[in-house]
């Protein structure tokens, strides 16, 4: 799991970082609570949002070749037993990325 550095105030650290939810499968995980300590002392706890999304690969084709339903599915990596419910074009008909698509 990536945590971003140097996007709070200078001078404020970090206290403690909260457990860690699972990334195993995708969609919205538990929120991580972070203390952080302000350079006046005051300490704030902060709740990191998680979203895992799924494992994807691009599609290739040639030129002119259109990108079917299927080559979008056979492209995202879902935890067993999901599947994609619904894709979603884009102005240019084509199909859009992964946090567009519907899973169950």
């Amino acid at each position: 799991m990536r945590m971003l550095k140097n996007t709070f105030q200078k001078g404020a650290k970090v206290i403690s970082i909260g457990d860690k939810p699972t990334t195993d499968v995708p969609g919205e995980r538990p929120s991580i609570p972070v203390v952080i300590e302000l350079p006046n002392g005051i300490r704030v706890t902060m709740n990191i949002p998680v979203i895992v999304t799924p494992k994807v690969t691009p599609v290739v084709v040639s030129v002119g070749t259109p990108v079917t339903p299927e080559d979008v599915k056979n492209h995202i990596d879902l935890p067993k037993g999901w599947k994609v419910t619904k894709s979603r074009r884009d102005s240019n008909n084509n199909y859009t990325r992964n946090k567009n698509l519907s899973f169950q």
